[in-house]
């Protein structure tokens, strides 16, 4: 027990004070010098993912997430972590995805939607299935 009364507080604040400085100098780079720091943030969720994970874990992060992009409407990207980012349109279900063409997944105008529903509903009707049933039978039968 003699070695308590040689302790001293320093020895327990150096390492502290390393560790504050340490964690100090991320939320800097993570704010000011990251490469992907130049798009627009609030500046704790770019600096550190405390609040990502606040608002994950209270089951309020796509509420964040629309509030975010309301505020940032001119811009389709948005930080929302050091390292993540928030699309506001997802690259490949904003364009064709085969020689300019688009099908069932990738149309978001309502009308062409349902014209390559109305083509697809016959293979997926009652009689166009029963008609498939030995197909998908020997295939169920093979996997058994």
């Amino acid at each position: 027990m003699e070695w308590l009364h040689e302790f001293s507080v320093e020895y327990l604040l150096v390492p502290l004070a390393l560790y504050a400085a340490y964690l100090l100098s991320i939320l800097l780079y993570n704010a000011y010098f990251h490469p992907l720091a130049r798009f627009p943030d609030p500046f704790w969720w770019g600096a550190t993912p405390i609040p990502y994970t606040w608002y994950q874990l209270t089951g309020r992060l796509p509420f964040v997430f629309s509030k975010l992009h309301d505020q940032h409407v001119d811009v389709d990207i948005c930080q929302i972590r050091p390292k993540q980012k928030l699309l506001a349109k997802d690259p490949y279900a904003m364009s064709p995805n085969h020689e300019g063409v688009y099908n069932i997944l990738t149309t978001f105008e309502p009308v062409e939607h349902a014209i390559f529903g109305a083509q697809l509903n016959p293979v997926f009707s009652a009689r166009a299935l029963r008609e498939q049933e030995p197909i998908i039978m020997s295939h169920v039968d093979k996997l058994i």
